[in-house]
Order: C-alpha cells, then structure tokens, then sequence
C-alpha cells in the first residue's frame, strides 16, 4: 500500500538490535541514491516490496524497488517507515549491520508504494472437458503454492477456481484459473498469476425422448408408420430446445400385432439445441398392421333361360384396393339368384371369391354385391301328338291324340292341357297338315315356361260316300237290246251346304229277253 510519512525528528538512534536497514537485489547490498529506514516492533517479518517515489508524484532521479524485512522476533504491533534523504556517502555491502546514521541526513517526508509478494503456485489439477450444465465452472484445485516466507508459513492458503469463456459447447475453448489466498497472513501476499488454457471442452449434454407413439393402421402394402407425441428429458434450466418429428418404420409391410416400430430422423430445435445431443432415437415402439379389405368389381351376370335351378353365371371381376406391387390372385366363385322362377334383374349372390398370393395374408376379401340378372322363360314343346284320319266330314277339324312335354325341368310340377287339331282345309287328301292349337300348361312352375304348339302333324281325310236315291227304269219294248232309259235320283250324304249335283248314268237290263 501507499504510506504518507509524517514529519520526525531528524536525529534517530540507528544502532541496536532492532534496527537493520537493508537493501535488497540479488540478496546483495548494494548503492543507491534514496535510503529505505524501516522502523519495526517485529523484525523478521517480510512485509512486501515498495516502490519509492516523492511525495508530490514526482519519481526520484532513479527510483527502484526494495524489498523490506523485519529483523528480530518480537511480534508485530505496527511498522513506520521512514524516507531519509542520503548524503554523498557509499552505503556500505553489509548484509546484517545498520547503516551508520552519518550516512544520512535531514528527514525528507515521502510516498511508499508497496507491492505485495507475489506468490507462484504449480501447475493446477485441472479437468479441461465437461459435459454441458448450462455454467462456466471447471473442475479445479490448486497446485503447490511457493514463496511463502518461513514465518508465514501455514498461515497463507491458496485456493482456484476455473472458468470457460463461455458456457457453450465447442472446442478450443479458453479456460481460465482463478487464485485467492486465505490464512491470517494473506493479506501479505498477491496470489498467483492467473493461468489460462486453451484446449477447454465442453460436450454437448444428452437428451432422450420420451411418449412418442406410433398408430395402428390398416394394411396399405408399405412400412410407413405415422409416429405422435415426444416430449425431451434433459433440458437445463430454461434451456428453449424443441423436437423435430422424424419418421417411423416398421419391420416390414405385412400384418401383426405389436409389430417394431423403428424411428429414424429426429432431430433438436431452438435457441438451446446446439448444446444438446440426442442420446437415441425414440425406441421400444410397436403398433398393429391389421388386414386390408378388398372388393371385387366388374363381376356380372349372365341373363339365362329358365333350367329350375338359382344357378348364375358369373364373369369379370377386378379386385379393388390392392395395395401396388402386391401379388394377390383372384379366384372366382359362384352365383346364385334369390329363387328359380323367371324375373328381370333378378337379385343374384355372389359366394366362394377367395384370394391367394404371396401377399394374400394381407387382406380380407369382401365377395361382389349390387349383381343382377334375368331369367327368360324356357321354352316346352310337345312331341306325341298325333291327328287321326277321317272320313269327308265338310270341316277341317282334325281329332288330336297324345302329347308330351319335352323341355322340363326336373322335379318342376307342369301339366299340359290338350288343344284343338285342324286340317289345312276340309277337303280329302292324304297326309294333309294338321295345325295344332290351343294347348296349354299348368301347375305350380307353369309360369317359367312357354309352350310351343304341337307341329309337323298329319292326317288323311278320304271321302265321303254318297248315295242316289228315286232312279227309275222306263219301261220298253223289246228291241233286242239290254238298253234301259233312267229317269230321277237324287243324292243321299251330302253335308252341308256342299254343291254335289248328279250326272245321269245309263241303265242297262240284265238281258234284251222281255
């Protein structure tokens, strides 16, 4: 420190056993221009080095630094310290004898600037890389501490503390060593140099995230899996670090239950995020791939005759909702409409689809709907029927005969109810055609059917017999021939209004004899 120096007597007693004026460089006495008197009640101890200028600031012509010691052992109670002005006379090279007082004069009042002894301290043991906590500290202790002087001894402590620059993670980061001094004679002394390092580390502190889940989806040919949630464990203070959703996988395409889900891509966010790393990606997620429904379209019907059965005809069909890429093979299956009976878009179920493939697993086959069709009446015809010849009766009907029904199904309850027979006109002929009408069906599956009339029949109508009635022979007279003269007659069977007239015949007797 700095002591202003009051006026005093100007003789003083030099001499004695607590008195030692010496100068100190290199441990030597040597010359100089201003005279250091200290004036002690504890000699032996070192109370620092001073720096000696004038009173009013100004610097002596060649001003130097000393350094004081106390000599003797009686404790210290108070030190002054006195400026004199030497005269011309050499001080002497003695280590341990006060200076004679004749080599001063007059007591010239100064300024003493003291600088405290500076203390060295080895290297410190010292811990140069952290992981982030949002502090500058680093791990600290100090080294050996020199320069203690030996009545000092065990009253000087030294303590460090280190500081990064700055609390960020990086490399090559300047680290900085702290000494303080503690112990009832610290105050003696200026603590270390500060030491300072510039391969300082701090790595970046580990984050795990923690509620993300995945979502069960619906077979759709892929490994995509849609990932929510997360929330970050970790996070100093009032650190801003915030989550980038990555994506999720599962362990491949197929259906399961609890199925691994792998998440990849999550990254950090925010003011804070350069200080933190990600410790891992979000683990232990499953979800369930559940099957996916496919629907056939495209499948129709086919219109169809009556046969007694609900049998359908099924074509077409493209299945629906496959996944791209994916193998699976439609087989098909059967139709049936509601009933048998004949009917215009007729309800028909489809049954018995099935899928296979190397991806069929995947899927639930959901068999086609919304199929229609028709069922046109079937057509019955009647064979057996025969016409039975007639005699010239003047009408064209014809007497029909037998008759069965071909084109049933069977087990169908049909019944057939004969018809009428005519003949192409009334006339006589052989093998004329006879047109059958009016034959009809009945019975409880009458209406899934036509009928067609019975056809190619034939009959003869050969011809009626006639007689002549009311001829009479004339009477003659004998003239030698069998010639008789016919008068009357008429005919006997005509039917109806026919026109049948007589041409006379001639008569003749059985011999010319009267």
């Amino acid at each position: 420190g700095t002591t202003e120096l009051g006026a005093t007597s100007a003789t003083m007693t030099v001499s004695g056993t607590n008195w030692l004026m010496k100068f100190q460089n290199a441990n030597l006495i040597t010359t100089y221009a201003t005279a250091l008197l200290v004036s002690q009640t504890a000699p032996g101890t070192r109370i620092g080095t001073f720096n000696i200028t004038n009173t009013d600031g100004t610097a002596f012509a060649n001003p130097q630094t000393f350094t004081a010691t106390y000599a003797g052992t009686t404790p210290l109670l108070k030190s002054t310290i006195s400026i004199f002005v030497p005269n011309t006379t050499t001080l002497s090279k003695n280590a341990s004898t006060a200076q004679p007082s004749t080599n001063f004069t007059g007591l010239g009042v100064y300024s003493l600037t003291a600088t405290k002894v500076q203390l060295t301290v080895t290297d410190p043991a010292i811990t140069l890389s952290k992981t982030y906590d949002r502090t500058t500290t680093a791990a600290v202790t100090a080294g050996t501490l020199s320069g203690v002087s030996t009545a000092d001894a065990g009253n000087v402590t030294v303590s460090a503390t280190a500081a990064y620059d700055n609390a960020n993670v990086g490399t090559g980061k300047t680290v900085t060593v702290t000494y303080s001094l503690s112990g009832s004679a610290a105050a003696n002394y200026s603590a270390p140099v500060n030491k300072t390092y510039t391969t300082g580390i701090i790595t970046a502190a580990s984050l795990t995230i923690t509620g993300v889940t995945a979502a069960n989806k619906v077979y759709d040919g892929t490994t995509t899996a849609t990932l929510t949630g997360g929330s970050l464990t970790g996070v100093l203070g009032t650190d801003v670090v915030t989550i980038t959703a990555g994506t999720g996988t599962f362990a491949n395409k197929n259906i399961g239950t609890a199925k691994t889900v792998t998440a990849t891509g999550y990254t950090l966010g925010g003011a804070g995020a350069s200080n933190y790393t990600l410790s891992a990606q979000p683990s232990g997620l499953t979800a369930n791939i559940t099957v996916a429904s496919l629907s056939i379209t495209g499948v129709t019907a086919a219109n169809k005759v009556y046969d007694g059965t609900t049998t359908a005809t099924l074509s077409g069909g493209t299945l629906t909702g496959k996944a791209t890429g994916d193998v699976v093979t439609l087989t098909a299956g059967t139709g049936a409409f509601a009933d048998k009976n004949i009917g215009t878009a007729k309800a028909v179920t489809a049954t018995g689809y099935t899928i296979s493939g190397t991806d069929a697993g995947n899927y639930t086959l959901s068999q086609p709907t919304g199929i229609t069709a028709n069922i046109t009446a079937a057509t019955l015809t009647i064979t057996g029927v025969t016409a039975a010849n007639k005699v010239y009766d003047g009408t064209t009907t014809a007497t029909l005969s037998g008759g069965t029904l071909t084109g049933k199904a069977t087990g169908d309850v049909v019944t057939l109810a004969a018809g009428t027979g005519t003949f192409a006109d009334k006339n006589i002929g052989t093998a004329k055609a006879v047109t059958a009408t009016g034959y009809t069906i009945s019975g409880t599956d009458a209406g899934n059917y036509t009928l067609s009339q019975p056809s190619g029949i034939t009959a003869n109508i050969t011809a009626a017999a006639l007689t002549i009635t009311g001829v009479t022979a004339s009477n003659k007279v004998y003239d030698g021939t069998t010639t008789a003269t016919l008068t009357g007659g008429s005919l006997t069977g005509i039917l109806g209004t026919d026109v049948v007239t007589i041409t006379a015949g001639t008569g003749t007797f059985a011999n010319k004899n009267i």
